[in-house]
């Protein structure tokens, strides 16, 4: 097993694991970041990736198809519980979903069911946030990633940059961003404040709100149409 988690504290805890639940996990290795992964090494049979990485709490949702691809599993072992920020991770393909509140015994439980090719949640709640972000997604996965870039006051070409796509294809996303939720409520015309506004209200994006209540700065000649 491989777990990813960018606190000492929970690192120093997962390696235990291999020590208290032998039946569920071998050898237990743990790393602080998805660049760490040497991708041509033995791939583990499951990856346990925490949600939230780095200092500046980015998500990890943009690692979770490679790393999907590599070991063939991976659980999202994390404390966020809210339904419209793990929406991505839900739609990037996560195998489960262990919320840390739920205990380590959980994540064992869940490590064995997702090693033998089952799903795994770690209790109602997480049960209950898989099936929630699975029936009301409202974009994709990567106009998720647009949309929390957007909101970080990102512009077009470091979105582009920060995504690995063409800075036509971010256009792309975010008049299709803008559509959606012009529709969503009702308005003929949206600009990047309303629309990240109704995105925190939703839970779609995490609030990027500063203490003088205002987003971070963009370029408003990005705005779309």
């Amino acid at each position: 097993m491989l777990a990813i988690d960018d606190m000492d504290v929970v690192r120093s805890g997962l390696i235990t694991m291999q020590h208290a639940y032998p039946n569920a996990i071998r050898s237990m290795r743990v790393l602080g970041h998805p660049d760490d992964v040497d991708y041509a090494s033995s791939p583990p049979d499951v990856v346990v990736l925490d949600f939230w990485l780095e200092k500046n709490k980015k998500p990890a949702t943009p690692h979770i198809t490679r790393l999907r691809d590599w070991s063939g599993a991976v659980i999202l072992y994390t404390s966020e519980d809210r339904t419209g920020i793990l929406r991505g991770a839900v739609e990037a393909g996560i195998d489960g979903l262990c919320l840390k509140s739920d205990g380590m015994e959980q994540l064992a439980a869940g490590i064995r069911r997702v090693a033998s090719g089952s799903k795994a949640v770690s209790g109602p709640l997480a049960r209950a946030i898989m099936a929630e972000s699975e029936m009301e997604a409202i974009l994709t996965s990567r106009q998720y990633d647009v949309l929390s870039a957007l909101a970080l006051g990102l512009k077009y070409n470091e979105i582009a940059e920060h995504l690995f796509i063409s800075i036509k294809t971010v256009n792309r996303h975010v008049e299709d961003i803008f559509t959606v939720y012009k529709e969503l409520v009702g308005a003929d015309d949206m600009n990047r404040n309303r629309l990240l506004r109704e995105a925190i209200r939703r839970g779609d994006v995490v609030d990027p709100w500063r203490e003088d209540g205002e987003f971070p700065p963009s370029d408003p000649t990005q705005e779309p149409g």
